[in-house]
C-alpha cells in the first residue's frame, strides 16, 4: 500500500493492510486429544478476532493531506469474528 499524496517511491510503503492507526486482533484455539483404541483423535475449535474488533483501513485522502480523524475509512483491514472447527486423526 502506498500513500500517493507523498509521491511515489520505494520507501513510501504504509503497511500491508493499508493506512491504519493500529491493528488489534485476538485469536484463540481450544484442543482436546482422546485415544480410541490405537487411533488418536484431536478435536479443536478456533476463533479468529475473538472480541470482534473492527480494524478500519483505506482512509480516503484523495482530496487533501488525509488524516485518520477527518476522513472516513474505505474498508476493514481484517475479518469479522470467525469460527473454525476440526478433527484430526493420528495413527
Amino acid at each position: 500500500m502506498i500513500n500517493a499524496t507523498r509521491g511515489f517511491g520505494p520507501n513510501l510503503v504504509i503497511s500491508n493492510v493499508g493506512d491504519t492507526s493500529y491493528f488489534a486482533q485476538v485469536d484463540a484455539r481450544l484442543a482436546k486429544t482422546v485415544k480410541i483404541k490405537s487411533v488418536g483423535v484431536r478435536f479443536q475449535a478456533e476463533v479468529f478476532n475473538l472480541f470482534d474488533k473492527a480494524n478500519y483501513s483505506g482512509y480516503n485522502s484523495f482530496f487533501g493531506p488525509g488524516d485518520k480523524k477527518g476522513n472516513a475509512p474505505n474498508f476493514l483491514a481484517g475479518p469479522p469474528r470467525t469460527f473454525q472447527f476440526g478433527a484430526y486423526l493420528s495413527f
